[in-house]
């Protein structure tokens, strides 16, 4: 069975095509310069799989700290509440038996 997701385009930097071919200009064989170039484009692509996932996975680190710090104040508020329930001089107190 055939994964039939569509992938992204992936369009390199002119620059760096031309940076690429700079460092091969001296391979004279043309299949070893393709596959220089081809290791070299791997590399990239490599390197930019892993800064996605980095920063995903920042994103995902950071929804779970504001989730965690949102669910942290709202107990907070309640553990006041409860306290001000127990604290003695707030409460209602029963009339005296002179009252």
């Amino acid at each position: 069975m055939t994964d039939q997701k569509q992938r992204p385009t992936i369009v390199l930097p002119r620059e760096l095509m031309q940076q690429w071919r700079e460092q091969v200009w001296f391979v004279k064989n043309e299949a070893e310069r393709e596959e220089r170039l081809m290791e070299c484009a791997a590399q990239w692509g490599y390197e930019q799989r892993g800064e996605v996932n980095e920063s995903k996975l920042q994103q995902a680190r950071d929804h779970q700290l504001d989730a965690t710090l949102a669910e942290v104040s709202f107990l907070t508020s309640r553990v006041q509440l409860l306290l001000r329930r127990l604290d003695p001089d707030s409460r209602l107190k029963p009339p005296s038996d002179k009252e």
